[in-house]
């Protein structure tokens, strides 16, 4: 799953500087996923409206059992690379709040003391 949240990472910023650019949610996904950016997080989970329809995008972004155990799963990551020494950026800062907010997904909203 540490593969899934950095390739999931980076297909969302693929489609904001797409978007940033003007081109068209469906033509980016047509020519990622038929060149090099193919992958199964874009071609089952693609972050945007329109070209995946069962993606979650095209269901509100409701979250999931799914998203609690990409946040678990994460997390155990970042423990093992912790604990062996190993330097992988990329799978820390997809395990972050600020780069997917699963954690805001997958928790019930802060309420105020009364």
């Amino acid at each position: 799953n540490m593969i899934l949240g950095v390739s999931m990472l980076a297909v969302s910023e693929a489609f904001v500087l797409g978007e940033r650019l003007g081109l068209e949610h469906q033509t980016l996904f047509d020519v990622a996923a038929n060149a090099s950016g193919q992958c199964w997080a874009l071609t089952t989970n693609c972050p945007v409206p329109g070209p995946v329809p069962s993606s979650p995008a095209n269901r509100d972004y409701a979250p999931g059992f799914a998203g609690a155990l990409m946040a678990k799963d994460l997390g155990l990551a970042v423990d093992a690379l912790d604990s062996t020494g190993v330097h992988a950026e990329a799978g820390r800062l997809a395990s972050s709040e600020r780069s997917i907010p699963i954690a805001r997904l997958t928790r019930p909203p802060h309420k105020a003391p009364l």
